[in-house]
């Protein structure tokens, strides 16, 4: 991941977060690309970030979610998670 998203996350994540390493754990290129190989890979995590590239258009858009992924019909969470576009132009919406 490239310096640039990492120093922006390091700006929007909670406090006792910014410094943390990150460490991959689900990419669609060596683990598929199916929802349940995603909760697999994701479900024992807390603090994920997610990052999506929006094919033809060079654009990198993602998340932060505070508790570990699950299935679940409601909305679950809390106020820490947020969305952001790592580019172009990063900013995040809280």
């Amino acid at each position: 991941k490239p310096t640039s998203i990492r120093s922006h996350l390091a700006e929007w994540l909670p406090m006792g977060l910014q410094s943390s390493k990150l460490q991959l754990i689900f990419s669609t290129n060596e683990h598929g690309r199916t929802l349940e190989r995603f909760y697999s890979h994701c479900d024992s995590s807390k603090h994920t970030i997610l990052l999506l590239e929006v094919l033809q258009t060079g654009a990198t858009i993602g998340m932060y979610a505070s508790q570990p992924w699950h299935v679940n019909s409601r909305i679950y969470g809390d106020g820490t998670c947020f969305l952001f576009r790592a580019k172009p132009d990063p900013t995040s919406f809280k």
